[in-house]
């Protein structure tokens, strides 16, 4: 008897903030993204790490975090569309100098 098998591509998640280092496999991923703090879900493999953004695998998403909004990241081409995989959890109100850490 077969069961039946859902396949379902995983989506790709790309944004700029900061990343809170070290990202660690079987751990969350931390980032900043405006004034709030993001966390993904368990990470499985890290994929690259360059000076401008890190992309690491989740359970579920791909993720393409950059630190500056620049354009020279090179694309990534997932089978499924982009979907907003996030809760955020915390705000964290900004510094005097407009700086949130």
């Amino acid at each position: 008897m077969v069961k039946d098998v859902k396949l379902q591509a995983k989506r790709s998640v790309h944004v700029t903030g900061k990343v809170q280092f070290p990202v660690k496999i079987g751990e969350e991923a931390c980032y900043l993204y405006g004034d709030s703090v993001w966390w993904t879900d368990r990470v499985k493999r890290i994929l690259e790490i360059a000076a401008d953004y890190i992309r690491i695998e989740t359970t579920h998403y791909y993720y393409t975090i950059a630190w500056n909004d620049t354009h020279n990241i090179p694309p990534v081409f997932f089978p499924a569309s982009f979907k907003e995989a996030f809760t955020c959890v915390q705000t964290i109100p900004a510094q005097a100098d407009g700086q949130p850490w």
